[in-house]
């Protein structure tokens, strides 16, 4: 019982750190790519 919930709990926790990660890279690539314009970082992202 109490191992099913750790897993639930752990399922939840990837499951927001990959929602935040792709945030993450969604906010870099629309807001400080832009700025700095440089292709290279673009470059990486998009590899």
């Amino acid at each position: 019982m109490i191992l099913r919930k750790l897993e639930d709990k752990l399922e939840w926790l990837l499951f927001l750190m990959l929602v935040l990660a792709f945030g993450l890279i969604f906010l870099i690539d629309r807001i400080i790519i832009p700025e700095i314009s440089a292709p290279q970082v673009s470059l990486i992202i998009n590899f």
